[in-house]
């Protein structure tokens, strides 16, 4: 599939926080180096739209900043159709009209005026799935936190990779045969407003107590 995965991280201003906008960039961009040797296909390129292999050249990801001139709550919460969220993201690295490019997975750190960040990830989909870059975020997110892939707080994290090589279809034509056609699918989007979302979020934190923690549980 030629799509790129998109991953959005906001983080809003803490002025608690010691590190400048440029220390967490240079933190962010040393975890990356570090894990990125555990997961070498995401450094390597596919020089064709077809291509079967992944060149593992170590020419790493894309790496990208950028500033911009709104309020991050301004982006936050919009729909990804909305042509400004594609902005937070790599070019042409944006679900779901992705154009071919040889890079497998890009990152752009968004500042905004407001002293917030978002950190927009995209991972080709020929080389992963939601679970993987679910896994990649958690480990690159944990070495960020505790400086080195080394340390005893970082779960050892060694993906395999499958030396085969790539064939044109994911699943056997004679399955794909027996699959029930569906001409008038139907699709549907749910929309969660922020205050039933926050209403959740309070209910998480009384019923867990002090038994599970969870001061402040995700959106998600």
């Amino acid at each position: 599939m030629p799509e790129y995965m998109p991953l959005i991280l906001y983080y809003p201003n803490n002025e608690t926080y010691t590190l400048t906008p440029d220390d967490k960039v240079r933190v962010m961009k040393k975890s990356l180096s570090e894990i990125l040797t555990r997961y070498y296909p995401f450094a390597g390129r596919l020089h064709t739209p077809t291509a079967p292999y992944i060149d593992c050249d170590d020419e790493g990801v894309v790496f990208v900043e950028a500033k911009h001139d709104s309020q991050m709550n301004m982006l936050q919460h919009v729909s990804d159709e909305n042509d400004n969220v594609g902005q937070l993201y790599v070019d042409g690295m944006f679900w779901p009209n992705s154009p071919y490019t040889e890079s497998l997975m890009g990152v752009q750190v968004n500042h905004f005026v407001c002293g917030g960040m978002a950190v927009a990830i995209s991972l080709s989909h020929k080389v992963g799935d939601g679970c993987t870059l679910g896994s990649f975020v958690s480990h690159w997110a944990s070495v960020a936190r505790y400086g080195s892939t080394d340390h005893k707080e970082v779960l050892p994290l060694d993906p395999y990779y499958v030396q085969l090589p790539a064939t044109t279809n994911f699943v056997p034509l004679e399955i794909v045969d027996l699959l029930p056609r569906r001409p008038n699918a139907v699709t549907r989007k749910f929309l969660f407003p922020n205050s039933k979302l926050s209403d959740l979020k309070n209910k998480v934190i009384a019923e867990g107590g002090s038994t599970l923690s969870i001061n402040n549980p995700t959106r998600v």
